[in-house]
């Protein structure tokens, strides 16, 4: 026990000795050896790094249609501008929840080499009276690698949509809490998985 002390105070001493002896060496070094009449090299760095989605080069508007009664055909009209020298236009229509969307048009191809303006009219129906959206997209098909989507919805109106838009506000009912505070009470339905 003693020796193996004594073993490992001679060998941290040791180690002590060499890190001083090779501080003093790099400290002691002469200022001649130093060069320092050379001019610092400039370094060029990289542009930043842009990290962006690319942006289809199509764009959607449309004609706003006037409100249609219940069960009746109403039409949207669509103007597709696309900058592709070639390639296949795909537009399809699509009606969100009670709205239907009909017609040979609903899905469509055009061709990008004969023009860059694509007008595009969608059928729809609903037979309840509300506001509806119709969601449409247009993908770009350059060739078998490049695919551009672009996506747009509309709000369309059907019927007395002011007085069924307002309709779900009247079916909530006032209720008062035992402090007196007024509160609605709306069914929900959970599920837990």
């Amino acid at each position: 026990m003693f020796q193996s002390k004594t073993t490992a105070s001679l060998l941290a001493l040791s180690m002590a000795g060499m890190l001083s002896a090779c501080m003093q060496q790099s400290a002691t070094q002469p200022a001649e050896d130093l060069d320092v009449s050379e001019t610092p090299k400039l370094v060029t760095l990289a542009p930043p790094i842009q990290t962006r989605k690319p942006v289809p080069a199509v764009s959607i508007s449309h004609e706003m249609p006037d409100a249609v009664e219940a069960g009746e055909t109403g039409t949207v009209t669509f103007t597709v501008n696309e900058g592709y020298p070639s390639g296949t236009l795909v537009l399809e229509a699509k009606g969100g929840e009670g709205l239907d969307v009909f017609g040979a048009t609903a899905t469509t191809s055009q061709d990008m080499a004969s023009a860059t303006t694509h007008t595009w009219q969608v059928n729809y129906s609903a037979a309840e009276d509300g506001i509806y959206r119709l969601y449409v997209s247009a993908s770009a098909n350059v060739d078998e690698t490049v695919s551009d989507t672009r996506a747009y919805a509309v709000e369309v109106k059907v019927g007395n949509w002011a007085s069924a838009q307002s309709k779900p506000a009247e079916q909530a009912k006032m209720e008062m809490q035992g402090d007196g505070e007024p509160v609605v009470i709306l069914e929900a339905e959970e599920t837990i998985d």
